[in-house]
């Protein structure tokens, strides 16, 4: 049997390091991720292995049409995420419980997904152990759960034959996939045991599913290199593809047509990739990529945690926070499962409204329950940009905040990374004195050579948004009649407010490029950098999106069906 790349214990300590010696901020737009050219264009292959060096390192540059030759890359064991482990315990076992809601929370690069980002140390072991125990007691309690783990009734008090087989179908959908035959002896030598301890049956396999639940082939994804020191690229296995593709899409474990694919081979083509990518959006489970890959890159998590004063805005309130994440999210959704397409997620005026949304963007107030889908081009707002939920979680307690929604937008949206050094300290940016605009203080602040490399990117786009207030309301001047200026600059070009702003933005290259990095390194776990060398995959992806047309099921597409996502390598 091959063997797994790293093992469970390995990844019991997990320590990150961010540092950095310069001086100053790092970054430019330079930095941003490269972008498909006409000679990247092409999809990659559907039935032939990638083309790779053997050494890890990138081949070629120009490609031709329908080619990449370059390092597919390798991947660390992927421990689940909180929302992971919840979504596939409710899959697996049909419990409500939500044992990973009180997890110890990390993430890498912006997501919990990152195999990066997995810690183990006693307290999650302490966790997981308790979360099995509990499981596997609330699923042999209740009737209808039992019945989705106990698939045969026994003959005698002890039928090891009924045993093998439930431990064979309940541990396919546990391990995601098929148990080798030592997994299957040693948990029927566990059932065994306990039935020597005076348990009955249920009782014993009650015991065999809180060790399966507790082992690390079900808390951790974890994908077998035939030669663990090789360089030399290989498929992964049928069961591998569709655990990337159920927790790319559904955060949660393969269902039933996925496995029998898996089993046929059917998930090794881009055609069956495809297809499942059709189906799996149109199932409910697809709001995962709302909740958690939309929540996560476009940061309506971040609500969760932030607070306005209610002084200054006194219709802040948790109702209006709680309604701005569900309008985030029903944005978002109305791309992934509707026709808007990317290229205009920054511009469509849309906006989903109850009472006080309504209110806070100066519209009269919707008819029905819950949030309703209105277009107003009267509101002096207009895509994502223009959300009260995205205004909020850049902006401070008590007033707005250019440079941190200035580093969002490069961030996020045009993936420039800018890192301070550790040791860095930056002087504060001081409140406004009477009769002194925001511009006015940053400019202050710019004249700073340490301050200035960062804020000279990050103040011309962040002060674009000043009509709009810590809670995203609309404002003309600022409070004592202060006129704003919104004129900004990106990448050297210059333009006017949130309108200007969004339409620099949709038409950068970096705004497709950095779209296609942000859910390949949500989904596949792992990051690429312009200098990584599977750089040149990343500008197929685009180049593919691109010629597919720019709708977030093609990008979901162009991402499964990438040498990257079926393909991988050991690692010395």
């Amino acid at each position: 049997m091959p063997k797994a790349r790293s093992s469970f214990h390995r990844a019991l300590s997990v320590c990150f390091l961010l540092a950095s010696g310069l001086p100053g901020c790092n970054g430019s737009i330079g930095d941003a991720p490269s972008h498909a050219g006409p000679e990247s264009t092409g999809g990659a292959s559907t039935t032939g292995g990638p083309g790779t060096s053997g050494t890890g390192a990138s081949t070629t540059t120009n490609m031709p049409p329908g080619t990449v030759t370059a390092d597919v890359g390798s991947l660390q064991i992927h421990q689940l995420s909180i929302a992971e482990y919840n979504n596939t315990v409710r899959d697996l076992l049909g419990t409500t419980l939500r044992p990973a809601t009180s997890f110890q929370a990390n993430e890498a690069a912006g997501f919990d997904t990152l195999a990066s980002a997995g810690i183990m140390n006693s307290r999650k072991v302490a966790d997981y152990y308790a979360a099995a125990e509990t499981l596997s007691a609330d699923a042999f309690a209740n009737p209808a759960l039992r019945a989705r783990v106990v698939t045969c009734q026994p003959a005698s008090p002890a039928d090891t034959a009924c045993a093998r087989q439930i431990i064979a179908s309940f541990g396919l959908k546990a391990y995601r996939r098929p148990l080798d035959d030592q997994e299957s002896a040693d948990l029927l030598s566990r059932y065994e045991d306990a039935l020597g301890q005076m348990l009955d049956h249920a009782g014993a396999l009650q015991h065999v599913v809180r060790i399966m639940l507790s082992s690390p082939q079900f808390l951790y994804r974890i994908e077998l290199d035939p030669e663990p020191a090789s360089l030399a690229a290989h498929p992964l296995s049928g069961y591998e593809v569709a655990s990337r593709l159920s927790y790319l899409v559904w955060s949660s474990l393969p269902d039933d047509p996925l496995f029998q694919l898996a089993s046929k081979g059917d998930l090794l083509t881009a055609e069956g990739l495809e297809a499942q990518v059709d189906r799996m959006v149109a199932d409910a489970r697809s709001s995962a990529l709302v909740d958690n890959f939309a929540a996560q890159w476009l940061g309506s998590r971040r609500l969760e945690g932030h607070a306005a004063d209610t002084t200054l805005f006194p219709m802040w309130s948790d109702q209006l926070r709680a309604s701005m994440q569900q309008e985030m999210g029903k944005y978002f959704d109305d791309f992934l499962h509707g026709d808007q397409t990317y290229d205009h997620f920054l511009t469509a005026d849309v906006n989903y409204v109850d009472a006080g949304l309504a209110a806070l963007y100066g519209m009269p107030p919707p008819t029905g329950q819950g949030l309703v889908k209105v277009q107003s081009t009267t509101d002096q707002r207009a895509g994502f940009l223009g959300l009260a939920g995205f205004l909020t979680f850049t902006s401070r307690l008590d007033r707005s905040s250019p440079p941190i929604r200035g580093k969002w937008v490069v961030n996020s949206l045009q993936c420039l990374d800018l890192e301070l050094p550790t040791a860095f300290t930056p002087p504060p940016l001081g409140d406004p004195m009477p009769g002194q605009t925001v511009r006015e203080v940053l400019a202050q602040h710019r004249a700073d050579p340490a301050c200035a490399g960062c804020h000279n990117i990050l103040d011309p786009v962040g002060l674009s948004f000043e009509h709009f207030d810590a809670i995203g309301r609309y404002r003309q001047t600022y409070d004592g009649g202060l006129p704003i200026d919104t004129r900004g600059e990106l990448g050297g070009t210059q333009f006017d407010g949130l309108a200007g702003l969004s339409q620099v933005v949709s038409t950068s290259p970096d705004f497709i490029a950095c779209a296609v990095q942000k859910l390949f390194t949500y989904g596949v776990g792992r990051t690429i950098d312009s200098g990584d060398p599977s750089a040149p995959y990343l500008d197929q992806m685009v180049g593919r999106w691109k010629g597919a047309g720019l709708s977030l099921r093609n990008l979901l597409k162009q991402v499964v069906t990438n040498d990257t996502f079926r393909f991988r390598h050991g690692s010395p």
